[in-house]
C-alpha cells in the first residue's frame, strides 16, 4: 500500500522553524512505510535561505524536487512556501537519480541516470518522474524524447522548474541538499 503525506512552511529564514513545522505535520503520518521519498516545490528563496538545507538534513529518505512560482497544500496557497509531499510506500520501490549538466550534452547524461537508476530498481520502473531545469538552449521536448528512449518507453511524468527571472537563473532542480541549475 503506498500513501502520500503532504505538509508545508512559509519559514524562509528561520531553519528551525522550517524543521519544526514539516516534522510536526508528517508526526501523525507515522509510522511510514519501508520506502519513502521527498517531493518539494518550493519559492526559490528556499534555497538560498537555510531552511530547505534543514528540511532536508532532518529527512531520513531522499528528496527530489523543483522550485516553483507558488504551490499549495490543503492547508495553505502562497508564492514563498515550501511544501513537501512525502510518497511512502511497503510495496514501490524509488531510485532517484541527478544527471550530468544538460547544458552541452544531453543524450549521455540522461542515458547514464537512467541506467544508474534501473541498476537500483533491478527492472523497469512502472512510472517515471523526471524533473528538468529551464534551459535557455534546450527544449523540453527533447529531454522528453531523450528519456522515452532511455526508459524504453516507460510511463512518464515530467515537470519543469520555474522563477521569476527571464534567464532562468534561479530554478534549480533539487536533489538532496544540492541544488543543480542544469
Amino acid at each position: 500500500m503506498s500513501k502520500v503525506i503532504t505538509a508545508y512552511t512559509k519559514e524562509i529564514d528561520d531553519s528551525g522553524a522550517a524543521v519544526s513545522n514539516i516534522l510536526w505535520q508528517l508526526e501523525p503520518a507515522r509510522p511510514r512505510r519501508t520506502n519513502s521519498l521527498g517531493l518539494p516545490t518550493l519559492h526559490p528563496p528556499f534555497t538560498s535561505g537555510g531552511g530547505y538545507q534543514a528540511v532536508c538534513e532532518a529527512l531520513p529518505f531522499e528528496i527530489v524536487g523543483t522550485t516553483t512560482l507558488g504551490a499549495s497544500t490543503e492547508a495553505a496557497t502562497d508564492l514563498e512556501i515550501l511544501t513537501l509531499s512525502v510518497l511512502t510506500s511497503d510495496d514501490v520501490e524509488f531510485a532517484p537519480v541527478l544527471t550530468a549538466s544538460l547544458q552541452s550534452e544531453q543524450e549521455g547524461a540522461i542515458g547514464a541516470a537512467c541506467a544508474q537508476g534501473l541498476q537500483k530498481l533491478g527492472e523497469r520502473p512502472p512510472l517515471v518522474l523526471a524533473y528538468a531545469p529551464l534551459l535557455a538552449n534546450v527544449g523540453v521536448e527533447r529531454l522528453v524524447r531523450i528519456l522515452d528512449m532511455a526508459l524504453d518507453g516507460a510511463p512518464l511524468f515530467c515537470t519543469l522548474t520555474s522563477d521569476p527571472n527571464l534567464d532562468f537563473r534561479g530554478s534549480p532542480i533539487l536533489f538532496n541538499v544540492a541544488a543543480s541549475m542544469d
